[in-house]
């Protein structure tokens, strides 16, 4: 078999985005890569707790293992997938570099090490450790949003610039939001009482507003782009952003004042917002001139979770005020409308990172298969533990989902342990062999 052929090699660490065709925002490719990388290890990491504790979670999914659980993922597994999308694709999109890559790799870590210690202090009850993680996370997202303000305040860029600009505000408020109440829950006389209202607040200004706009917004860009799809507007993506910033607004002013009108009023809006977004969604997907692969499977699968977190709500919405099946069923709605992040952000990491270390290929000097093929980005993963990884990741959820919904810890563990396997194998499978084209181009240098 023959060596890779060997082209002006250069080191590993020389990234030139010129010599690439890149453009000169695009961010060092360690800073999106290690965002992915943490997401990875924590989803890992929440799934082998979900396997251990899953009984306990299902019979109680507002205590405090549900919550430490639930942080983990919100914080450690979504919103630092979500951060590195962002970190890669608003310099490109915006054509503006970030202020400094080194206060993403400062804030990344202070916002890494407080997600861990808020779960950590959650599912372990220490009420101190709650405050001082908290403190660390805010720091690291205020500086994320510092270094990223900078392509986030270019004009005249689309609404993907603008949705993320409305983001990162949903996720300043967030941290607010999550610092106040830390502290509140550390004071020998709280301030306040947490009420759930406040508590579902919370849980949606982070979920909707921050990783769904999120979402939304640069999807608006990938979606076309990946899936060779032209469409004449993009309204349904302006009313989905900007129907998601003023829902969520309503809901949490509502949920803050116990109104069941103003509540009902933002549920519409959000409705609508939702529901142009699937639109969107259906329309790229029907004008694609692409056969369908992986990635829409990711998305379409995502959606249907959308869908069922619609469902759940309207079912809790039903249900009698205080009962354990009201909660059982707003516990299946927010994990379900995680399971439309998860899944959606997974789908496009086997796009996006094949085509980070591509660029970290070229640059190396490694341009050929060792069959002499020009490199392309399917060279750079094994389809088949793609499409393997796609079927653990949608079944773990569902079972996850039945198991709240049930009350089945059984179900809620298996399902646990499928995202445990899928965070290895999709990790493993993105990694590979890159790393084993970087090993040879060593060898044969």
């Amino acid at each position: 078999m023959n060596k890779v052929p060997i082209d002006s090699p250069a080191p590993a660490n020389n990234y030139s985005h010129s010599n690439l065709g890149m453009p000169k925002s695009v961010p060092p490719p360690q800073l999106p890569l290690g965002f992915f990388a943490i997401a990875a290890l924590a989803l890992f990491a929440d799934g082998i707790l979900g396997v251990f504790l899953g009984s306990r979670v299902v019979d109680n999914p507002t205590g405090h293992l549900a919550i430490g659980m639930t942080h983990m993922f919100m914080l450690g597994v979504a919103s630092m997938a979500v951060l590195g999308a962002m970190h890669q694709f608003i310099p490109v999109i915006s054509a503006q570099k970030l202020r400094h890559p080194q206060l993403s790799y400062w804030g990344g870590g202070l916002f890494a090490a407080g997600s861990i210690g808020l779960a950590t202090s959650f599912l372990l009850e220490i009420n101190p450790m709650v405050v001082a993680s908290g403190i660390l996370a805010v720091i690291g997202v205020v500086l994320l949003v510092i270094n990223l303000s900078k392509p986030l305040m270019v004009k005249g860029k689309g609404i993907s610039i603008t949705g993320a600009r409305i983001s990162s505000i949903m996720l300043v408020a967030v941290a607010c939001f999550g610092i106040t109440y830390a502290v509140d829950r550390n004071a020998h006389e709280s301030f306040f009482a947490l009420s759930p209202n406040l508590v579902i607040a919370h849980a949606h200004i982070g979920i909707l507003g921050w990783l769904g706009i999120s979402y939304v917004a640069v999807s608006e860009k990938l979606w076309p782009m990946f899936m060779l799809s032209h469409r004449k507007s993009n309204r349904s993506s302006q009313i989905a952003i900007w129907g998601l910033a003023i829902g969520v607004t309503i809901f949490v002013i509502g949920m803050l004042a116990s109104s069941t009108a103003i509540v009902t009023t933002a549920g519409v809006i959000i409705l609508i917002a939702l529901g142009s977004h699937l639109y969107t969604l259906v329309s790229v997907v029907s004008k694609r001139r692409r056969k369908l692969e992986l990635l829409q499977g990711y998305v379409i699968v995502s959606a249907v979770f959308l869908l069922c977190a619609i469902g759940f709500a309207f079912a809790a919405v039903a249900a009698s005020p205080g009962s354990q099946l009201r909660t059982q069923l707003m516990a299946a709605e927010i994990v379900s409308l995680g399971a439309w992040i998860a899944l959606a952000v997974i789908g496009h990491a086997h796009k996006v990172v094949p085509f980070i270390t591509w660029g970290i290929l070229r640059a190396s000097g490694v341009k050929f298969t060792r069959n002499n093929k020009p490199l392309v980005f399917s060279d750079l993963l094994n389809p088949s533990v793609a499409r393997a990884s796609f079927v653990m990741v949608a079944s773990g959820f569902t079972l996850i989902i039945v198991g709240l919904a049930t009350t089945s810890g059984v179900s809620f563990s298996i399902g646990s342990a499928a995202l445990a396997l899928a965070s290895v194998a999709v990790s493993s499978n993105l990694a590979i062999r890159p790393s084993r084209m970087l090993s040879h181009f060593g060898e044969a240098g």
